[in-house]
């Protein structure tokens, strides 16, 4: 495991740099039915100009979790869906129950 390259991010306050971080574990809530989850996304970076290497995103919707693999399309105007390809969903997994241990790139 690379720890290096993943961040386990608590909350929309804290921000997470695509250049340094690989995967990122977000654990503010999308909506249920997961259309915000672009914003969620979005506020969870702190540099939506990026040009990033692909990334990953764990994001629950306080159900079950989705992974998203993320590469900037250079808008710079945030994560859009265009940018997003769901690559898995995690049924009843909270990502507040996730660390950094539970993840192996």
């Amino acid at each position: 495991m690379v720890q290096k390259y993943i961040q386990l991010l608590l909350s929309s306050t804290e921000t997470v740099d695509l250049n340094t971080y690989k995967a990122i574990i977000v654990t503010d809530d999308a909506s249920s039915d997961w259309s915000n989850v672009t914003t969620i996304l979005s506020d969870a970076i702190n540099n939506e100009d990026v040009k990033s290497d692909k990334s990953i995103f764990i994001v629950d919707n306080g159900t079950d979790a989705r992974v998203y693999l993320y590469q900037d399309d250079g808008d710079g105007n945030g994560i859009n869906v265009g940018e997003l390809t769901e690559v898995a969903t995690l049924t009843g997994v909270n990502t507040q129950d996730l660390s950094i241990d539970d993840i192996l790139l």
